[in-house]
């Protein structure tokens, strides 16, 4: 819950621990850097990954709560394939809180894959404009099936400014490093 008087205490009691990840983070980081910089001297760039979503116990959901639905789960509805869709246990952004601050977040994250990488894929890419999801507390009939879910944005006009505003921000993000983005 980013309790102030418990992360005092956590500092103080994993100093040593967290600066020493610190210093390997740093490490790694400087090599990356470094070997990216020799690809480049020899025409070479590098493309990597941003996956759509980010687990519920990470680093990201935990340091930025409230950009994230937490009581939601991202999943897919039924198809062709699969007739109760897909359940994928991921915490769906919270779109309303990310387009008050212009989707600084998703905008951080894409300037960082910039540093990272010359270009990176955007993992379905049709998530971004549509998000399909269900209560965590409700996904699943008493007879184990999964029950159905609701896209945010729910309307198709919605959709198509929502995702071209979220792929706009980051693309102004990745621009910063000179990056570029592709879709999946």
């Amino acid at each position: 819950d980013r309790d102030p008087a418990a992360l005092a205490r956590a500092r103080d009691e994993y100093q040593a621990s967290v600066l020493r990840y610190q210093y390997l983070q740093w490490v790694a980081h400087t090599q990356w850097a470094r070997a990216r910089e020799a690809l480049r001297e020899m025409d070479v760039e590098i493309m990597g990954d941003l996956p759509f979503m980010v687990g519920r116990d990470s680093a990201d959901v935990w340091a930025n709560q409230g950009e994230f639905r937490n009581h939601e789960s991202v999943g897919v509805p039924g198809d062709q394939f699969s007739e109760d869709g897909q359940e994928w246990g991921l915490p769906p952004y919270n779109w309303s809180v990310m387009r008050e601050n212009a989707f600084a977040w998703l905008r951080r994250r894409a300037r960082y894959s910039g540093v990272l990488y010359d270009r990176f894929r955007i993992d379905h890419l049709v998530g971004f404009y549509r998000t399909y999801m269900r209560p965590v507390d409700k996904l699943r009939s008493p007879e184990g099936k999964l029950l159905p879910g609701f896209f945010d944005p729910a309307e198709e006009p919605a959709q198509q400014a929502h995702g071209e505003a979220v792929i706009g921000a980051m693309i102004a993000g990745a621009a910063e490093t000179g990056a570029q983005l592709v879709a999946e």
